[in-house]
């Protein structure tokens, strides 16, 4: 019975069914009897806890199975990846970067190592060690132009910049470079955050139009809906220009 449920559990998983793969891999994981299948079962628990935001419970899994079988820590660049995540969204940077560093060692051609390097920095940069994120966001930039890890290591080093113009820069080129990434949503809202802190109205409410006509969903107000709810998350984004405006004289830029 471990077996098949194991298998349903992998099924599951690969065609998104999340919670079935869940609770399929939570029984083998948990049964009573030992089985065979306890330690992948483990991490596809894990896997599917991480991947349904439950980060705590996650990590609490890989850290169990990471101490009751370290050999399938070693030999998976997958589950290090895994564990260097969870930890890194509970804010565990130093772990984080542990697992992150082994995995790049470990597999020299591991998937995602621009990303994974890009996260190296990020785990500096929530220690506020800013030479040292610095240096990997450089190299990842330097090694590995258009790829998702350059855009988030850009990103970081944005934050690192001396001048609203270079930041400005960086922030224009992902809008431009990358328009389908998630990251020229944000790249777009740190322009419209710096116009409107520099009083530059007109820009920042021209930037808030554009963003909610190429990411309807980019401010998360009631833009998620059609119709009257779009227009009116547009028009709420629009006011926290209008709000800073001194006097609160609207601009108008055709709404």
């Amino acid at each position: 019975m471990p077996e098949v449920k194991y298998h349903l559990a992998r099924i599951y998983e690969s065609q998104g069914f999340l919670d079935k793969a869940m609770r399929y891999y939570k029984e083998v994981f948990q049964a009573p009897v030992r089985n065979a299948y306890v330690n992948e079962a483990g991490f596809g628990y894990a896997k599917t806890l991480f991947e349904n935001k439950q980060f705590f419970d996650s990590l609490s899994i890989f850290n169990y199975l990471a101490r009751r079988n370290p050999k399938q820590a070693c030999d998976s660049p997958e589950f290090l990846i895994y564990m260097g995540n969870a930890n890194f969204e509970l804010g565990y940077s130093k772990a984080a970067r542990e697992n992150y560093i082994r995995g790049i060692n470990v597999f020299p051609d591991i998937d995602q190592k621009d990303i994974l390097l890009s996260r190296v920095g990020d785990t500096y940069a929530m220690e506020d060690n800013r030479d040292k994120a610095i240096k990997f966001y450089e190299l990842v930039r330097n090694s590995f132009p258009d790829s998702t890890g350059y855009i988030t290591a850009s990103m970081g080093m944005a934050r690192y910049l001396p001048t609203d113009a270079e930041r400005a820069k960086i922030y224009e080129m992902i809008k431009s470079e990358f328009p389908k990434n998630t990251y020229a949503r944000i790249a777009m809202m740190r322009l419209a955050e710096m116009y409107q802190k520099n009083g530059e109205y007109n820009k920042c409410i021209k930037e808030i139009e554009e963003l909610l006509s190429t990411h309807p969903k980019g401010l998360r107000y009631e833009a998620a809906g059609t119709g009257k709810n779009r227009q009116n998350g547009k028009q709420k984004a629009l006011l926290v220009c209008w709000l800073s405006i001194p006097g609160g004289k609207i601009i108008r830029t055709g709404i």
